[in-house]
């Protein structure tokens, strides 16, 4: 999405910093793909639910060694297609963020995960469905259940109400834009 060969970046330079009209564009051709074909819309969003509500959430990553020089590297690409290297020269603090990413980019920085959090994140990834899954039926247990209603039902109205909200924002994300980004299942994770 972020290189400079992107459909984006094509179709930003077509546009010639009419954000307008860019817009506009854009506007179009997201409810002409919901008009001349929602079945497919439809299952990019159920797909993009089932990454998220799945048998595994991508939300825990299982990585042993998290790789920065990569999410470095990505940076600098965001940077090259914004075209800000032209604009470093007169801004002193922007030329010394774009010289050390390229530094940080270029050195293969890692940094290991402790095999305990490791083991945490594969089991935390596991059973986050089916936590949702234990509280969604405790909720229904609790509110047919007068005495219980009546002992934690406001407890699990709260509950209701985050995981539900947690589910709006995520549909959000899956109609809007798409939930195969890093960025918005680690906000949703840490919502959770």
């Amino acid at each position: 999405m972020d290189e400079p060969t992107s459909a984006d970046a094509q179709t930003r330079a077509e546009f010639d910093g009419r954000v307008d009209d860019l817009c506009a564009f854009y506007r179009y051709y997201y409810k002409r793909a919901w008009t001349k074909q929602p079945d497919r819309m439809a299952g990019k969003i159920a797909r993009e639910m089932l990454a998220f509500y799945g048998p595994y959430c991508p939300a825990y990553y299982r990585w042993k060694t998290r790789h920065l020089s990569r999410e470095y590297s990505q940076s600098l690409i965001a940077i090259q297609a914004a075209d800000l290297r032209r604009q470093s020269a007169r801004y002193k603090p922007l030329e010394n963020l774009i010289h050390r990413t390229t530094e940080l980019a270029q050195n293969g920085l890692g940094v290991p995960v402790p095999r305990i959090l490791w083991r945490c994140q594969l089991f935390l990834a596991r059973t986050y469905s089916l936590a949702i899954g234990i509280s969604a039926a405790a909720i229904v247990v609790i509110l047919f259940h007068r005495r219980l209603r009546y002992r934690l039902g406001a407890f699990a109205t709260v509950v209701a109400f985050l995981c539900w909200y947690n589910f709006a924002a995520c549909l959000e994300v899956a109609i809007i834009h798409t939930l195969d980004n890093r960025r918005y299942d680690t906000i949703q994770l840490i919502f959770c």
